[in-house]
């Protein structure tokens, strides 16, 4: 679990995290000004309520607090689905 801004003392919680889904890397964080500059991959955070797309595909960035979400966890295979089908050719 990525520690967010209300879990101090909570167990088994790590700051960030990278996983691979199906050949996509993705940064995963809780804040989106904790992504390093240097990370040019696909970012996923929580912290950013009701303010910004899903989905910004020119900053590779995805939103996933509860608000964007409808409080029902995503799975990564369908944000894959998104990512593969926004960059094929029209």
């Amino acid at each position: 679990m990525i520690k967010g801004s209300h879990d101090d003392g909570v167990h088994h919680t790590v700051d960030n995290i990278v996983v691979d889904c199906h050949g996509i890397k993705f940064y995963l964080v809780h804040k989106p000004s904790e992504i390093p500059d240097e990370w040019k991959g696909w970012a996923i955070f929580g912290h950013i309520h009701q303010k910004g797309p899903f989905i910004d595909f020119q900053h590779k960035k995805i939103n996933v607090s509860v608000e964007h979400i409808n409080y029902i966890p995503i799975n990564f295979n369908w944000i894959v689905h998104l990512i593969r089908k926004h960059e094929e050719p029209a």
